[in-house]
């Protein structure tokens, strides 16, 4: 008998916006090999962003935070890209992978768009 591994698969979600609630990419479980996203805002801002992943509504998992206070200039029309692969065996989600994104000091028209998941079940 032979024990193969089970494939990865690739979740896309076009855009999320801004706000404290996080949203539900995928059910669970499942374990999260690499996760990329764009962080746009289109207007000038100063301040920043945190970037959450939960498993569950309660549970962070990964966090990002960029901030850009540069001579009060800031973000104008930003759309900076990240990407993460996770080695070994990924982060175990048991509930459901969620995301939040929020401002800090003046960001405004804030989105997390081309949200790309690689997860295996």
């Amino acid at each position: 008998m032979s024990v193969y591994p089970t494939g990865l698969t690739n979740y896309f979600e076009n855009s999320v916006d801004a706000g404290a609630t996080p949203t539900k990419l995928l059910d669970g479980p499942l374990a999260l090999k690499s996760f990329a996203c764009n962080v746009r805002t289109t207007t000038a801002n100063t301040g920043g962003f945190v970037l959450k992943l939960f498993d569950g509504s309660e549970d962070e998992i990964f966090r990002i935070f960029e901030a850009d206070n540069t001579l009060g200039y800031g973000f104008a029309s930003s759309s900076n890209r990240f990407s993460f692969s996770l080695p070994l065996n990924g982060i175990r989600v048991t509930d459901s992978l969620q995301i939040s994104i929020e401002a800090t000091g003046t960001m405004t028209n804030l989105t997390a768009e081309g949200i790309s998941v690689i997860y295996q079940r």
